[in-house]
């Protein structure tokens, strides 16, 4: 072999030692090489983002449309698709616009679009799901407006004259009185709109209200009434779920809603017939009453 030869073959791996170097530290740093048809050379090197994500309960599988997850090598000699479960910390996703799906099983899935900016982390961590069940029959009660006390013990079936005991689910008997149920008549007047139908508080200074058709956040302090969102079916109901969550009925569904991502709703349950829900004190059941079938009946639903 000459001199000659042996210089060139010097270079070449010298010159593939440099590439492969600044290839692997630009790795490090969160770059990647976006190959795309036709060529785009000012985007071919892209300095990536990060996705966090959470929910509760955990081990919710993940998958991010257009996103693979895999490395070179996994993309080209590996059969199995990489899959992330929550908590995930996903590293190094080209900048842009992706669908996240979750799907937890006996939980309702949840989607939501993110963007991930190049050289931050993008954070989707209040992620809530809730139960995918169906209905358990209490006691047969005809399909009627339910009522709550102001404790949460006891609810009212004013058509069947009954009392039902939250903690035994058993009919009993109490006292009542003025003081026995809430008085949403007092904050509608605060809210003064003469078409508020359904109302529910918040805190002292915030709370959701109902038309027929719109769902308002009033904040007191600001006197200021912010559009959650406008329906094609009438409401019949609203109330405030801890967690940042509206829940709300028509006359043959139950939705629920987060206030942070007004565009993501979950149809818990839809019946032929159903009256507006009660939440529990816990907040992870409801009651109504419903045909199913031929079956009326005061109903409960766990949602959490």
């Amino acid at each position: 072999m000459t001199q000659r030869i042996r210089s060139f073959i010097f270079w070449i791996f010298f010159a593939i030692f440099i590439v492969a170097t600044s290839l692997i530290s630009l790795y490090a740093a969160g770059y990647r090489l976006h190959l795309s048809w036709p060529l785009n050379f000012k985007n071919l090197l892209q300095q990536t983002g990060t996705l966090i994500l959470d929910s509760r309960p955990g081990g919710a599988t993940i998958t991010i449309d257009n996103y693979s997850g895999q490395n070179f090598w996994q993309k080209y000699f590996s059969t199995q698709p990489k899959q992330y479960y929550t908590p995930a910390k996903i590293k190094n996703i080209i900048p842009g616009e992706y669908l996240v799906r979750f799907n937890l099983t006996g939980y309702w899935p949840y989607e939501k679009k993110i963007r991930i900016y190049p050289g931050e982390a993008t954070y989707l961590e209040d992620i809530d799901f809730f139960r995918q069940d169906l209905p358990v029959k209490i006691i047969d009660a005809k399909v009627q407006g339910v009522q709550m006390t102001s404790d949460q013990n006891y609810i009212i079936l004013p058509d069947d004259k009954k009392i039902i005991d939250l903690n035994t689910e058993a009919e009993t008997q109490i006292s009542l009185s003025a003081d026995t149920f809430k008085r949403p008549e007092d904050l509608i007047n605060i809210v003064k709109p003469k078409e508020v139908k359904y109302i529910s508080l918040i805190s002292s200074d915030l709370l959701i209200y109902a038309t027929d058709w719109e769902i308002y956040l009033f904040d007191a302090k600001a006197n200021k009434h912010t559009l959650i969102t406008r329906l094609s079916e009438q409401i019949t109901s609203v109330a405030w779920r801890t967690g940042g969550y509206i829940i709300y009925s028509t006359n043959n569904s139950i939705n629920i809603i987060n206030l942070k991502d007004r565009t993501n709703l979950t149809a818990l349950i839809s019946l032929e017939r159903i009256s507006a829900p009660v939440l529990n004190a816990k907040g992870d059941t409801l009651y109504f009453t419903a045909k199913i079938g031929n079956q009326e009946g005061l109903y409960k639903l766990f949602i959490k």
